[in-house]
């Protein structure tokens, strides 16, 4: 497709000025235009601030957040740009919600985190089940998770210093009062449920909080699986990761496994798919909705990212907040689902 969207100028920015160089003659040679490069030093806030002061939205997609995010937030507050990412660090979103919301909004500066596979098809799927529900009745969503896909080097280091951080803070399934926690069997779609201790409920419970969606609302979400072995085998596993992780020999031998800039190849990327279900009930109704569609690490998480940045940069006026740190459902709503949609992320009602 179109790289450079009419009306839209872009540039890619990063520390190595050959890589960034090859990656631009690659967009010169496949899509016949040009696109600027930006060269920045992560380490140093005058670089950092003078890349963001270049532009009126900038997506960063480098973690651990925990270790490169806010450096990239705080220079964006400084320029008075928009600020967009992909991270899934709960300990992250809550730090920078803490520290830079009120400055977010005193300056006028749109920041919105998990804007990739986190969160936005739990948070926008969400979004669409509870409008296709009696407005003033109180709502309860289950998701089920379904995903073939192999993630990248940062995302594994990002997801393990996550976990290895757990302990420190609540876990959101318990802090949001999900509608039940347990390993279950799901009979309205056939499969076996996982709770998945993830950033998607935060970001969900803080949308429904903005967007008022029911007097008492309540989401839980599920790795759904059709098999029984399988779902022993991925919670064991899963434990077994998340137990490694608070032990420091143990937590360094797993984040040697796969180094960051790593990740899967092409022909993999392609064969990969979601699909996430959701049930939403209120006293008057049940309904079942589905978001799905491609690769989640690379292919569709880029989609969600750009969309996001391209309504922030052409569409900015029409957007439900126009300052502070939020979530994609509370700032996108329906514009979002319309471009995500277009663009082969499908939202329906089943």
């Amino acid at each position: 497709e179109n790289v450079r969207p009419k009306g839209i100028q872009w540039a890619i920015a990063g520390r190595n000025e050959n890589k960034l160089k090859h990656r631009q003659a690659q967009i010169k040679q496949n899509y016949s235009q040009e696109v600027e490069i930006i060269t920045v030093d992560p380490s140093s806030e005058t670089s950092l601030e003078a890349m963001a002061a270049q532009a009126e939205v900038v997506i960063t997609t480098v973690g651990p957040y925990a270790e490169y995010g806010e450096p990239v937030l705080r220079a964006c507050l400084l320029a008075e740009s928009d600020y967009l990412d992909i991270t899934g660090e709960p300990e992250f979103v809550n730090e920078m919600m803490r520290k830079y919301a009120a400055q977010a909004e005193r300056r006028g500066v749109l920041a919105i985190n998990c804007c990739g596979f986190d969160s936005i098809p739990a948070d926008l799927g969400t979004y669409f089940t509870v409008k296709n529900l009696p407005k003033e009745e109180d709502k309860k969503v289950y998701s089920y998770v379904f995903s073939s896909g192999t993630f990248s080097g940062g995302t594994w280091n990002s997801a393990i210093k996550a976990m290895s951080k757990a302990f420190q803070g609540e876990n959101p399934l318990f802090k949001h009062g999900a509608p039940r926690l347990d390993f279950h069997y799901a009979n309205d779609i056939n499969r076996w449920a996982i709770p998945m201790p993830v950033i998607d409920q935060d970001i969900v419970f803080r949308s429904s909080k903005s967007l008022s969606y029911a007097p008492n609302f309540s989401y839980g979400q599920f790795i759904g699986l059709p098999h029984i072995a399988q779902a022993l085998g991925i919670t064991v596993a899963v434990s077994g990761i998340f137990l490694g992780a608070q032990i420091p020999p143990v937590r360094d031998f797993l984040l040697d496994q796969v180094k960051p800039g790593t990740g899967p190849s092409l022909e993999k990327r392609q064969e990969s798919f979601f699909e996430l279900l959701f049930i939403g009930e209120s006293p008057s109704k049940k309904i079942l909705t589905r978001v799905n569609g491609g690769d989640p690490g690379y292919g569709d998480t880029a989609k969600m990212v750009s969309e996001a940045a391209l309504l922030m940069a052409t569409q900015r006026d029409g957007l439900l907040q126009k300052s502070g740190i939020h979530t994609p459902a509370s700032v996108f709503g329906d514009k979002l689902v319309e471009a995500l949609d277009a663009k082969g992320i499908t939202f329906r009602v089943i």
